[in-house]
């Protein structure tokens, strides 16, 4: 008894991509119905995040960079953290903007 298999996906595969029977799933529907809704707005929505990250990491350590706020170690922390996550916002930036300058 111990040697049958409980979960269903290890007795029944999921089926291959490109066949009928993978044609006729619902997820596999759903899920490019949802890619092919939200490309065309990726580039946009991306890029506004990131802008977005970008000017408000550059407000968040313009505030916590002030001497009265450098006293609390929470405040410090923050401001390393809005530091890091403003290198991700740049390197992001240059990530959407070399995509459209590069084959």
């Amino acid at each position: 008894m111990t040697d049958e298999l409980n979960c269903t996906q290890l007795t029944e595969p999921y089926p291959d991509p490109g066949t009928d029977e993978a044609g006729n799933s619902t997820v596999p529907w759903l899920i490019t119905t949802l890619v092919r809704a939200y490309r065309p707005f990726h580039y946009y929505l991306l890029t506004s995040i990131v802008v977005a990250a970008f000017f408000a990491n550059i407000f968040i350590v313009l505030v916590l960079s002030h001497k009265e706020m450098r006293k609390s170690g929470v405040n410090v922390t923050m401001l390393l953290i809005a530091v890091c996550d403003f290198g991700c916002a740049v390197s992001g930036m240059a990530q959407l903007f070399l995509r459209n300058y590069s084959e």
